[in-house]
């Protein structure tokens, strides 16, 4: 995954085709990918396909609007019933930053004003300390090692590794838990991330039991769409190296920090799982 990948993608959303062509190749200039969003409908699709870190905009009184933004907000909170995403900072040109202050105040929108007067320039000039930030915060580097996700519907996995790998991220999903198992046995990546299905299904037996006779088996994040499992469970029902559980919808932010302290104290190469066992016999 190249440099720019890492540092976050960037949702250029104006109407003005010209105007958003020169933030666009600016950005890119500076080493930030830029994707073009003309509506409410195409910013939602980006989000979905690239999952930028930030939002350069226009506020003039049409697409965008305040109450698209607002619901570009909203979207990244609520579109998905199993995982909620940070909001996006936007930065916006507006010939009435006064006006649109005091909505944006009133509304808690994470929205930065610039005036139109200043131009296209003063956008990357104004993002470019949250775009460096948003570069030396990455997740991690690939030399880290693998996330392996295991979620009880692949296609939510999917969005999650696609959302994951776009902040520089190696993941990879299995289908089932026979998968799981199987990529275990060849490889053991730095972290497992395992929904607790697993857990009530016989499929998911034969993965637990030999997560547990392992000799050393990767710290295990358990994602439970039951929070009231979690306050009647016995700890001796917990599998060992469940270092921590997520509940329903998961929070991008909070799965996205525990990935980020347990990679940075992997190792560098991930053993395979044969050498282990052959390790500790």
């Amino acid at each position: 995954m190249g440099d720019s990948a890492r540092q976050g993608s960037i949702l250029v959303w104006m109407r003005e085709f010209r105007m958003a062509q020169r933030i666009c190749r600016a950005f890119q200039q500076d080493g930030a990918r830029a994707v073009w969003a003309a509506s409410l409908p195409e910013a939602i699709a980006a989000v979905d396909r690239d999952f930028p870190v930030a939002v350069a905009c226009t506020l003039l009184g049409h697409s965008p609007s305040l109450i698209d933004l607002e619901t570009l907000v909203a979207y990244q909170v609520l579109g998905h019933p199993f995982v909620t995403l940070p909001p996006m900072p936007v930065w916006a040109l507006t010939a009435d930053a006064g006006a649109y202050a005091r909505e944006i105040e009133a509304l808690g929108l994470p929205v930065h004003l610039i005036p139109l007067e200043l131009g296209p320039g003063e956008v990357l000039g104004r993002m470019g300390p949250m775009l460096h930030e948003a570069q030396v915060g990455d997740l991690t580097s690939n030399r880290a090692g693998e996330v392996l996700l295991l979620m009880e519907r692949p296609e939510e996995g999917g969005y999650l590794a696609r959302y994951f790998s776009a902040r520089g991220l190696d993941v990879r999903v299995a289908q089932d838990p026979p998968e799981a198992l199987a990529r275990l046995q060849r490889r053991t990546p730095a972290v497992l991330v395992c929904e607790d299905f697993t857990l009530r299904q016989e499929a998911g037996s034969a993965l637990w039991g030999w997560l547990d006779r392992a000799g050393r088996t990767p710290p295990i994040i358990l994602i439970t769409s039951d929070p009231e499992w979690l306050t009647h469970v016995s700890l001796r029902a917990i599998p060992r190296n469940v270092i921590t559980i997520l509940t329903r919808p998961i929070q991008a932010r909070a799965l996205g920090a525990a990935l980020r302290r347990l990679l940075r104290s992997a190792p560098a190469q991930a053993a395979p799982a044969a050498s282990v066992r052959t390790a500790v016999q």
